[in-house]
């Protein structure tokens, strides 16, 4: 479940203040599904479902408004546990900055900031 996430989140920072090197962790989202809008075609090339179960796409592809709270706090938790154990690095940067009409919250930083 979720707190699966956010165990593993933590469990970096070990790893991540062990290394020999600076490192500096790119390109990471809280999206924990395959479902997100566009992430695998739809946009300039078709669409391809993901291999999963279509309610789980239905409830991760639902408008942000419509996330139930629990959700929306593990989100928040999820966000906070990734980028605490990055800052034990040289620093970190999330996948996006904006998606169109926030059609994937969890990859779309400015709107999960506000």
């Amino acid at each position: 479940g979720w707190d699966t996430h956010i165990g593993v989140s933590c469990a970096l920072a070990g790893e991540i203040s062990g290394s020999p090197l600076n490192t500096f962790v790119g390109e990471f989202s809280l999206s924990v599904t395959e479902c997100t809008k566009y992430l695998s075609g739809g946009y300039m090339i078709d669409y391809i479902p993901p291999d999963n179960d279509p309610s789980l796409c239905d409830f991760y592809n639902n408008d942000f408004s419509t996330y139930q709270d629990d959700y929306k706090e593990f989100l928040g938790n999820f966000f906070l546990a990734q980028i605490d154990s990055f800052e034990a690095g040289a620093g970190w940067i999330f996948w996006t900055g904006k998606t169109e009409d926030n059609c994937a919250p969890e990859w779309d930083y400015l709107f999960l900031v506000e």
